[in-house]
Formats: structure tokens, sequence, C-alpha cells
């Protein structure tokens, strides 16, 4: 089950793609999904391969597959993504149900006055 979850997470964030089509994408999340906005450097060529841990981490996911930084927050009422556990520069993969891992430390997450990684995975 890690191996899968860092698989998703992979081809997640080596896709040409980070966000879903226009049109597709869920608005409850900030406008930004990209690792690093003003980073034009290809993110395969510095990501890391690693184990999620199952630490007791839970999300309120409202149903999607999430991978988001510790400091993402719902637009519609600002309440945290992820709701226990949670680490603001750490990165998580969040199930449809709830459940959670934690990937660890990224430098993308917790940085004040800077849009987190918060992806829906459709």
């Amino acid at each position: 089950m890690r191996l899968l979850t860092a698989l998703l997470l992979l081809a997640t964030l080596t896709s040409t793609a980070l966000t879903a089509p226009e049109g597709s994408r869920s608005t409850d999340l900030p406008s930004s999904s990209s690792p690093n906005p003003g980073n034009t450097s290809n993110p395969a060529t510095t990501l890391v391969k690693r184990d999620c841990d199952y630490n007791g981490c839970r999300c309120a996911s409202r149903g999607k597959q999430l991978t988001v930084c510790g400091n993402c927050r719902w637009l519609n009422n600002n309440t945290w993504v992820v709701t226990e556990k949670r680490v603001a520069n750490h990165i998580f993969e969040c199930s449809p149900t709830g459940r959670c891992c934690d990937y660890g430390y990224a430098t993308d997450c917790g940085k004040k006055n800077e849009t987190p990684r918060c992806i829906i995975n459709d």
C-alpha cells in the first residue's frame, strides 16, 4: 500500500499538468496547486522516493483523493484539510475516507505568504 501511494504521488508530481482541466477542478482549495509556482525547473529532477508514514493523521478530504501540505485549508470555511497530526511543512496523501499518511518535510509547504500545495487528484 505504501509503495502504491508513493507511486501515485510520484505520478502526480511528474505529470506535465499538475491540475485538472479548467472547469473540472474544485474551487474549495487554493487556486495554485503547483509545487513551486515561481519555480520553472522540472520537479522530476528534485524528487526523492520515500515512504508515506501512516502515523494516525486524519483529513477532512470530503470524499476526494488529495495531496496537500499541512498548511492547506479549505477556502469555503477556512478549516485545515489535515485535521489530526498536522505538520505545516509536511506533505500528506489523503484518501476519500479521511485516512492519510505523511511523506514528511516538503520545501514548498508551511511558508508564510505563499499558496501551499493543495492538489485534488481526480
